[in-house]
C-alpha cells in the first residue's frame, strides 16, 4: 500500500471542503486527483503532507497512521504550482540545504548534489542563482529538491500550471519519467486531463469533496460516471442533447419532437434505467460523430442539422462548429468535404456510440470511489 486516506472530511468555517473522502493512491505508481477548480484537490494534497490536519478520518502512508505527524516525520517530497526555491541561492545551495537539514554529513551531501544535478540536467548551471533560471530549468530544481532525499511519497500540485505548451510538453515527460524510473510512489493533483493522461496511473475524480469515479484515463474517457467527468475527460466540449427517454416494446428510445430526434438507447446505458419516463440529457463525444453535406434524412429523427458557424484543426483533426435551429451547439469532425461559413450541415446521430444518459435532476453516484461501469444513478 502507498497512500490511502480513510473516511477523510474538512471543512473551512461552514464551507465541506472533502466529505468522507477514502481512497488509495497505489505503491510505486503515479496517481492522479483529478477535478475543477475549488473542488478541494490542494486541500487533500496538503492533508496528506500534514499542512492541514483533517477534522475527521485518518492517512496512512505505506501501513502507518501518519494523521498526527508532522510534514518532516512523514518523509515526502513536495513540488506546488509555484515551483518554490530560494531564488537568491545558486542551484547547488538550493539543492544541498534538504540534506543537512536531513543530518546529512557535508562531503556526502555534495557528492548526491552532483549526482542529482547531473540526472536532472542542472549540473552545468550550480554556481547560477534559482532568480536567473528559465522556466524549464526551475521546473528541474524544484524535482531535483524533492527528490535529492529520496522521499518514500512525492506529492505534485498542479506543477506545470506555470509553464507554457512547449515546456509543460517536456517536463512532463521529464518528471514523470524520473518518478518511475526511482519507483517513487505519487499523488498528482491537477485540473488538466492531459496530465492525468500522461501519468498513466489511477486517476481519483474529485468534485465538490468527493470521488465521483475512479479508473484509468480511458475508462473515464469512455465510461464518464457524470457530466462533469465527461466534460473535464475530453479535449472538445461533449455534446449534451435534451430529451425524454421512454419505454417503447422492449427498448428504449431517447425522443424530442422540438429539435426533433428519435434515438433507441444503446443497451449499455439503457441496461440500468429504472423509469419508465424522464427526462434526461444524452451525450456524445465530437470526436465520433461525423458533418456531412445538409440532405433528407432516410431516417427521420436520427440526424441533426444546422448552419455552419465555424471551422477549426483539434491536433490534425478538422472539425465543424454548427448550430441547431434549437440553438443547440454541435462539433463534429468533417473530414471529405470543407463546407462554408453559413452553410447547411448535418451529422447522423444512429450509429454514433453514446457517451453517457443522464437525467435532468442530477444526482451524484451512491458508490463514491467506486468504478462505475454504467454511469446512470436514479
Amino acid at each position: 500500500m502507498g497512500v490511502c486516506l480513510e473516511s477523510v472530511k474538512k471543512a473551512f468555517g461552514e464551507q465541506l471542503v472533502l466529505n468522507n473522502v477514502s481512497c488509495e493512491f497505489p505503491d510505486r505508481e503515479i496517481s492522479t486527483v483529478l477535478g475543477i477548480s475549488g473542488c478541494g484537490k490542494t486541500t487533500l494534497l496538503r492533508i496528506i503532507a500534514g499542512l492541514e490536519e483533517p477534522d475527521e478520518g485518518d492517512v496512512y502512508i505505506d501501513h502507518e497512521r501518519v494523521t498526527n505527524k508532522t510534514p518532516q516525520q512523514r518523509n515526502l517530497g513536495m513540488v506546488f504550482q509555484d515551483l518554490a526555491s530560494y531564488p537568491h541561492l545558486p542551484v547547488d545551495k538550493n539543492l544541498l540545504l534538504p540534506l543537512l537539514a536531513k543530518g546529512f554529513k557535508r562531503d556526502a551531501a555534495l557528492s548526491r548534489v552532483k549526482t542529482i544535478a547531473q540526472r536532472f540536467g542542472i549540473g552545468s548551471f550550480l554556481d547560477r542563482r534559482a532568480a536567473l533560471l528559465s522556466g524549464g530549468e526551475l521546473q528541474r530544481l524544484a524535482l531535483g529538491r524533492a527528490m535529492i532525499r529520496e522521499p518514500k511519497v512525492m506529492l505534485l500540485d498542479e506543477p506545470f500550471s506555470q509553464l507554457d505548451a512547449p515546456l509543460q510538453r517536456e517536463a512532463r515527460q521529464f518528471v514523470f519519467s524520473e518518478l518511475r524510473s526511482a519507483g517513487t510512489t505519487t499523488v498528482l493533483v491537477t485540473h488538466n486531463h492531459q496530465d492525468a493522461q500522461e501519468a498513466g496511473g489511477t486517476v481519483f475524480f474529485l468534485d465538490e469533496g468527493s470521488i465521483s469515479q475512479k479508473g484509468s484515463w480511458e475508462e473515464l474517457y469512455w465510461r464518464p460516471a457524470t457530466p462533469r467527468v465527461a466534460q473535464v475527460v475530453s479535449f472538445l466540449e461533449p455534446v449534451a442533447l435534451p430529451g425524454e427517454v421512454v419505454v417503447v416494446g422492449n427498448s428504449l428510445r431517447f425522443r424530442n419532437s422540438t429539435i426533433p430526434l428519435d434515438l433507441q438507447i444503446d443497451e449499455r446505458l439503457a441496461s440500468t434505467w429504472s423509469e419508465e419516463n424522464c427526462r434526461a440529457k444524452l451525450f456524445f463525444r465530437p470526436e465520433v460523430l461525423t458533418v456531412k453535406q445538409a440532405e433528407p434524412s432516410l431516417r427521420p429523427g436520427s440526424t441533426l442539422d444546422g448552419e455552419v458557424m465555424s471551422l477549426f484543426l483539434q491536433g490534425s483533426t478538422r472539425f465543424c462548429r454548427f448550430a441547431n435551429s434549437s440553438g443547440i451547439i454541435i462539433e463534429a469532425r468533417n473530414e471529405h468535404f470543407e463546407p462554408a461559413h453559413g452553410s447547411k450541415v448535418s451529422v447522423m446521430l444512429e450509429a454514433a456510440p453514446q457517451l453517457l444518459l443522464w437525467p435532468e435532476r442530477e444526482q451524484k453516484p451512491t458508490e463514491l470511489g467506486a468504478i462505475v461501469q454504467i454511469p446512470i444513478t436514479l
